[in-house]
């Protein structure tokens, strides 16, 4: 049975929270009224998997799979033991064994899957809402199983072509801090007490720092990722650092790419499957990845309410490409707002990932040379009182 994180008054106006479990909201607020308590807000509790959303990848699979079956034919409940039987990891069973039990007691698919938490997303379980209305679910699993294997392909594009620079840049940090801790200090003897270049002078004190404080350098660096991270949990930091990325010089373009081929490819398929303009924004909002553009999306749902065109409303929005009202302004004088919504989705996933591939040819030489100065400088640094040393035994090897 679910459980529910609550939120209640009693009849003397105190606040109460707590969970309790029901087989439905419904009778949640009947259990609480029972005990005194005037249900306010509440929260379904997943038993599994709570806080680990599926990968793009393995929902593509879970709708892909189901969608073939009921297409054949294939009852929904036996669909769900079938995908019961395949080898599954304990939690991906747990998930799926409750889902089955939901459904057996009588429960809608998109309730049931609503009450595994944070497992399914809300674009999922709003677009089998709306296949459950009309009838349609084989065909929204299809189409969302494709959807997903959109995600899937572009992020595996953006992570494979972003994974030499990390590396490169890890290995330089590596280096780095080798030739400051281990090379350097044996040059310092070797040095005395002679005047130095200031580019030495540099390299030596930035060597000392590293080794005579590295647990103050360390902390300093958790501190500053702590600080992030905290930050990230703020809203309006939120919004600030994602305004930020996207008016990157270069990673900015292909922030602004990736947001709109998403926002497009989801407001597609939300329309496809019958909802309104309105709840298709609404969920559209989550599935951007950007809190900045996800920011000015109760304006541009206020500005549709009101009667605005969605093409007129989406120019006011910053962040998006603006090639996607000029695209919408057609479907809406077409008739075909759902095909050009695919169709510039599909032409946004191309471009990013050929930027994506542009910013790798860009990044590559210049990690390599970012990494081959550092070391030069070094060894320069290194090497320039050697030589003074060896003039120094020149001159005197003359004199005499």
């Amino acid at each position: 049975m679910p459980e529910y994180r609550f939120t209640a008054r009693d009849i003397r106006g105190k606040r109460h929270k707590g969970t309790l479990a029901a087989p439905s909201p419904e009778a949640l607020v009947e259990q609480a009224r029972a005990e005194g308590l005037f249900v306010l807000s509440w929260q379904a509790i997943s038993t599994q998997d709570i806080g680990q959303r599926m990968s793009s990848r393995d929902l593509s699979a879970f709708c892909r799979e189901l969608g073939t079956m009921l297409q054949s034919g294939v009852p929904l409940l036996r669909a769900v033991e079938i995908m019961l039987r395949r080898d599954l990891t304990a939690k991906r069973r747990a998930c799926l064994a409750d889902i089955h039990r939901l459904l057996c007691n009588g429960v809608a698919l998109s309730d049931a899957l609503e009450r595994q938490g944070r497992v399914f997303p809300p674009l999922l379980i709003n677009m089998f809402r709306a296949a459950e209305a009309s009838g349609t679910a084989g065909n929204t699993a299809l189409s969302l199983a494709e959807h997903y294997d959109k995600e899937h392909r572009l992020g595996s594009k953006i992570r494979s072509a972003t994974t030499y620079p990390v590396l490169l840049l890890g290995l330089t940090v590596v280096i780095v801090t080798a030739i400051f801790t281990l090379i350097l200090p044996r040059f310092i003897g070797l040095y005395g007490d002679r005047e130095l270049p200031p580019i030495t002078r540099v390299v030596l004190a930035a060597s000392r720092l590293f080794t005579g404080h590295y647990m103050a350098l360390l902390l300093a660096a958790v501190v500053v990722l702590l600080g992030i991270l905290l930050l990230r949990q703020w809203g309006a930091a939120r919004v600030w650092m994602d305004r930020l990325k996207l008016s990157l010089p270069v990673l900015g373009g292909l922030f602004r790419i990736i947001a709109t081929a998403r926002f497009a490819r989801t407001l597609s398929a939300l329309y496809a499957s019958g909802l309104s303009i309105l709840t298709a924004l609404e969920v559209a909002r989550g599935t951007v990845g950007n809190h900045f553009i996800a920011a000015q999306f109760g304006r541009l749902i206020s500005d549709v309410e009101s009667g605005a065109a969605l093409s007129e409303a989406l120019e006011g929005v910053r962040g998006f490409d603006q090639k996607l009202s000029a695209t919408v302004a057609v479907g809406e004088q077409s008739g075909k707002l759902e095909a050009m919504l695919l169709a510039v989705s599909d032409a946004f996933d191309h471009e990013a990932a050929e930027s994506a591939a542009r910013l790798v040819s860009i990044l590559e030489p210049f990690c390599i040379i970012v990494m081959a100065a550092i070391i030069g400088t070094i060894m320069v640094a290194v090497l320039l009182p050697i030589l003074g040393m060896y003039d120094s035994l020149g001159s005197i090897g003359t004199g005499l």
